[in-house]
């Protein structure tokens, strides 16, 4: 699994963010859900509308915004991308999306997880 890794500009309040999205750590994770479930996707939309900030629908969309940063240079707030060859095969696709929230971990839809 790669990972590429943007930074939306502006200041945001990543505290305030990132205390909202981890309401929803662990929901059920859907691929392609029907209107009142929800995706990877779905969740980092949500939580950045949450601060002020507008993303597209799509992990595959919300990739092309922002600016690409160094692993080293993780802020919390900041997107990761994941390229999952089972979802497509096509190398350097994004299958995945996840926010940074600091200490080497991730908030999103499903769990909350460890940078690697």
């Amino acid at each position: 699994m790669r990972k590429k890794i943007r930074r939306l500009g502006g200041q945001i309040d990543s505290i305030k963010m990132l205390s909202y999205a981890n309401r929803y750590v662990g929901m059920q994770f859907k691929r392609n859900p029907p209107p009142l479930e929800i995706d990877c996707s779905s969740f980092t939309q949500m939580v950045f509308a949450k601060v002020g900030l507008r993303l597209p629908r799509t992990s595959q969309e919300q990739a092309k915004h922002g600016k690409a940063v160094n692993k080293a240079d993780l802020h919390p707030g900041d997107l990761i991308f994941y390229h999952i060859p089972d979802r497509n095969p096509i190398k350097g696709s994004v299958g995945h999306v996840a926010i940074y929230a600091g200490r080497g971990s991730t908030s999103e839809a499903d769990t909350t997880r460890k940078v690697e």
